[in-house]
């Protein structure tokens, strides 16, 4: 056997090990992650005041662990509604970036297309949103992803691609829905620039605003839009969407308007210290 065939057979058997122990270790991520499990609140979910920028974002991420844990125990269950369970387990992987919980959205709302859904157009919105959280909280970031011919950069460009298509076809089905457009422009903007979408996603926002700031534009919203809930998570989203695209300016008005406005009281500090600091 010539030098040149026994280099070819080691590369060759070099590949073969390193694909063997990328689809081990990308088993082990992402098929046996196992249920999700709830974190019990720490004492921050209180009456004790909050007083720096970091206590207060952590307080009210508890308390949105807190919030949503609950709907997650009551709705995961057999004979619990799908739609609500993947709610909740969106907003759990939002607050804790625990690659489990966007697994499980992704499940439950996979469960809620399978049937006759009440909400078809913003259950697919919740799917695709899910899809951009597994892509975010995929357990291994960095360099690392494109070791072991790169397959957990695959992943992530998997979940990035599911995530446009689901959230597309929502709005294309459902433009006029505040809720579906929030859920594309803040995947859009949080989703890397080379990955395309940012544009649209702040068209997204372009359009939230002018809904928000006149509920009658949009007659068949004009409930939800003009709702205490809707504004503070719809000026949480487009604050954190606004930093993350570079608007400074956008994104500090819309802290002023939460820190001004919010109906949450966790929230109302959250962004009174993040102005402050």
């Amino acid at each position: 056997m010539t030098t040149r065939q026994l280099y070819s057979l080691h590369f060759n058997c070099l590949y073969i090990v390193r694909t063997i122990l990328l689809a081990m270790l990308f088993f082990v991520l992402t098929g046996c992650v196992g249920a999700p499990k709830l974190v019990e609140p720490s004492s921050l979910i209180s009456s004790v005041p909050v007083f720096d920028e970091k206590t207060a974002q952590e307080a009210w991420r508890e308390s949105q662990i807190a919030k949503y844990g609950r709907v997650w125990k009551r709705q995961s269950v057999p004979n619990g509604d799908p739609y609500r369970a993947g709610q909740a387990a969106y907003y759990l992987a939002l607050a804790t970036f625990e690659p489990e919980w966007s697994k499980a959205a992704i499940s439950e709302f996979d469960k809620v297309l399978v049937g006759e859904p009440d909400f078809p157009h913003r259950a697919r919105a919740f799917l695709g949103a899910a899809h951009r959280l597994a892509a975010r909280d995929f357990p291994i970031k960095g360099a690392a992803q494109y070791l072991l011919l790169g397959m957990p950069g695959w992943v992530r460009t998997y979940h990035v691609r599911a995530s446009f298509s689901h959230l597309n076809r929502a709005v294309e089905d459902a433009p006029n829905d505040p809720v579906i457009r929030l859920s594309r422009g803040a995947a859009f903007v949080g989703i890397p620039t080379f990955f395309g979408g940012r544009e649209k996603g702040l068209d997204d926002y372009a359009q939230l605003e002018r809904w928000t700031k006149k509920p009658r534009s949009n007659p068949a919203y004009s409930d939800l839009l003009s709702s205490k809930e809707w504004r503070d998570e719809y000026y949480l989203m487009r604050a954190q969407s606004m930093k993350q695209a570079g608007i400074e300016h956008e994104s500090t008005t819309a802290w002023q308007i939460l820190s001004n406005e919010a109906s949450d009281a966790y929230l109302q500090s959250f962004a009174t210290h993040n102005l402050t600091n």
